[in-house]
């Protein structure tokens, strides 16, 4: 029985080691933009992909404001555009496409105008 014990031992710690990770339960890297806005005006901040525009949010005159691409936006690696839509006004800049895959940091400047 004793010379059983370390083998035991062994195969409980082996045991504990290996079978505590789930499917799917790795965290997946989130994709962020950085918007700088160097505009005196508030933007409404759009991600274009294909036909689809979806909105972020808004970012003050002068200020600057990271948002979260959703994953459905990113997924597998998506040519993505980001247009800036003012507040009142009538410009709206808009970026060239660009590649972007899941846990990529984007900087999207609004330049002044």
């Amino acid at each position: 029985m004793l010379r059983l014990l370390p083998l035991v031992l062994l195969l409980a710690a082996l045991t504990l080691s290996c079978g505590s990770s789930k499917p799917g339960a790795r965290a997946r890297a989130k994709t962020t933009v950085e918007v700088e806005n160097r505009n005196f005006n508030d933007m409404t901040v759009y991600v274009i992909r294909e036909s689809l525009r979806q909105r972020l949010g808004i970012v003050s005159g002068g200020a600057s404001r990271t948002f979260t691409l959703p994953d459905f936006i990113v997924s597998g690696g998506r040519t993505l555009r980001f247009q800036a839509d003012p507040i009142g006004g009538r410009a709206r800049p808009i970026s060239r496409d660009i590649t972007v895959f899941p846990g990529d940091k984007i900087l999207f400047i609004i330049p002044a105008f």
